[in-house]
């Protein structure tokens, strides 16, 4: 989609005048001119990097920090990279697990989208032109597999309250790094994910859809299929799925695919931030269970009552606290820990961005 400023500056909230000046002082957008009309166009890439920019801000940093930290990190890490892409062709999972020890506290989406995704871009272009062996390209796979597996567990994906999401694998594509590495970004966003794994049949997600409640559907299409054939799934899959639940198809295997009706496409997951915001944002569903009884269903067996002077939020806080280590941990991760017990903020949207002369303000502190 293409949209001109004002409507983008409505889907991020940010001002026109702010985003002109972004464009002006660090080249952060490039937009079209429409030949007909001269207007300025923007892209659903460009409402997804905005949103992350503003989120940075929210975080704290400084304009010129939130930048660096979205356009310039790939560079930053080639050389990690390359020692990382070493030890795994020659079967070092220990140099390997010593390496990844030395960026343990980045941030999870830089670490997806700047090491794990690029790297196994790489060496699946190697075993495409016949310099890696399948043999080392399972292994590198299965090692990456495993790391970002485990992020997703540190996250606790299913113990987010915000919007409920189903993420899958289409049936019969068995790449399971890129539908992993979705579910662990949603779960960073706030999203509580139920992570069902690769090649699951339409049946399976339909029953489960209509048992556990959810409001976004994710399915991975990474191999090629007909296009046939994915229009007939994403038709029956939307037919099927409660109203109100949103249901989008993403991955390479899409890529020259026209849209189904009533179903999204996304080749990337900035896609999908941009589908996302462009629609207002994902609701959570009307028959969801409170948010309590959730935690409460999940407390384990045996653990004590809270006292009775003591609210669930000093409870989580205490938990939390109670589960802090000595290891490092990655900023997102503490950042996601610490929204799930913080209090809400009680100032508004407008308060929190401001104005232009706001953010510059922002800015130079």
């Amino acid at each position: 989609m293409s949209y001109r400023i004002s409507t983008l500056s409505e889907l991020t909230g940010i001002p026109i005048g702010t985003i002109t000046a972004w464009e002006r002082r660090y080249d952060l957008l490039h937009p079209v001119r429409a030949t007909s009309s001269g207007y300025r166009l923007y892209s659903d890439a460009d409402v997804a990097l905005l949103l992350r920019i503003r989120g940075l801000l929210d975080q704290g940093h400084k304009i010129s920090e939130a930048i660096a930290r979205l356009l310039h990190y790939d560079d930053a890490l080639a050389p990690l990279r390359d020692q990382l892409r070493a030890h795994l062709l020659a079967y070092d999972r220990p140099a390997a697990e010593r390496l990844r020890g030395r960026f343990a506290t980045l941030p999870f989406r830089q670490a997806i989208d700047g090491l794990y995704l690029p790297l196994l871009v790489e060496i699946g272009e190697g075993w495409a032109n016949g310099s890696v062996s399948i043999a080392q390209e399972h292994f590198a796979t299965a090692w990456c597999r495993d790391v970002i597996a485990g992020m997703w567990f540190a996250l606790g994906g299913e113990e987010a309250v915000g919007p409920r999401v189903l993420c899958a694998g289409f049936p019969g594509d068995r790449h399971e790094i890129g539908i992993l590495a979705v579910a662990v970004k949603l779960a960073l966003l706030g999203y509580n994910v139920a992570y069902l794994g690769t090649d699951l049949p339409l049946e399976e997600v339909v029953r489960l859809a209509a048992t556990r409640p959810c409001d976004l559907v994710c399915i991975s299409c990474v191999r090629a299929w007909p296009e046939a054939d994915i229009h007939t799934y994403a038709s029956r899959l939307a037919d099927a799925v409660p109203p109100g639940v949103r249901v989008v198809i993403g991955g390479p295997g899409v890529a020259a695919v026209a849209p189904p009706p009533g179903v999204w496409l996304a080749t990337r997951f900035e896609d999908l931030e941009g589908l996302v915001a462009r629609s207002g944002g994902v609701a959570r569903h009307p028959g969801d269970p409170s948010d309590q009884q959730h935690r409460d269903d999940r407390e384990p067996d045996g653990e004590a009552e809270p006292d009775a002077g003591e609210t669930p939020p000093e409870r989580e806080r205490q938990k939390s606290a109670n589960r802090q280590s000595d290891e490092p941990v990655a900023d997102d991760v503490r950042e996601h820990r610490q929204a799930r017990v913080a209090e809400p903020a009680q100032d508004a949207e407008a308060d929190r961005l401001g104005s232009v002369e706001d953010l510059e303000q922002r800015r130079d502190r």
